[in-house]
């Protein structure tokens, strides 16, 4: 019983060019890139300097996400772009209401694609983190008060990404 037999090739810091291209193929091995979530504290779509940034993400077939924080909302929107697309994820503050953390997970569909898994994830309630969900349901400047509340998809999602492996 040897090695298990590569499938893909991945060059190096995903550097590559035609010839590498070109030689991986006359083997057998289709070239894979790496998957690139971005964090943000702030949402990157209204940031100082966002227009530039979104243009060089836009650009890339590896981007598969980009997840902000800060915000008293869950959201999630497709942008699509000439490279193929990617998610733009917000999601909730831990400090003011709801007091919800996000989790991803990148998947390989049956299908031989890609997916983000995404879910929201509370904390119990009893303890010092009850008081302070108490305390961030009340808070006048938060999510609660606005009508912020998200959507059921926006919470909790398997996101279909574009391209191949």
């Amino acid at each position: 019983m040897g090695a298990p037999t590569p499938r893909y090739a991945r060059p190096p810091w995903g550097d590559f060019d035609d010839r590498v291209t070109a030689s991986a193929a006359a083997q057998g091995y289709p070239l894979i890139g790496w998957a690139v979530i971005v964090a943000s504290q702030q949402p990157l779509t209204g940031a100082r300097g966002a227009a530039a940034a979104l243009r060089v993400l836009d650009a890339s077939p590896n981007v598969v996400a980009v997840l902000s924080g800060h915000t008293h909302r869950h959201r999630i929107a497709p942008r699509r772009t000439p490279a193929g697309g990617y998610w733009i994820i917000e999601t909730a503050s831990l400090t003011d209401h709801p007091q919800q953390t996000r989790v991803v997970r990148l998947v390989r569909t049956r299908g031989g694609g890609r997916a983000l898994e995404t879910w929201v994830v509370d904390h119990d309630g009893r303890g010092l983190a009850g008081i302070a969900r108490e305390l961030a349901h009340l808070d006048v400047q938060g999510g609660r008060p606005r009508g912020l509340q998200a959507t059921r998809r926006d919470r909790n999602a398997r996101l279909n990404l574009p391209g191949g492996p």
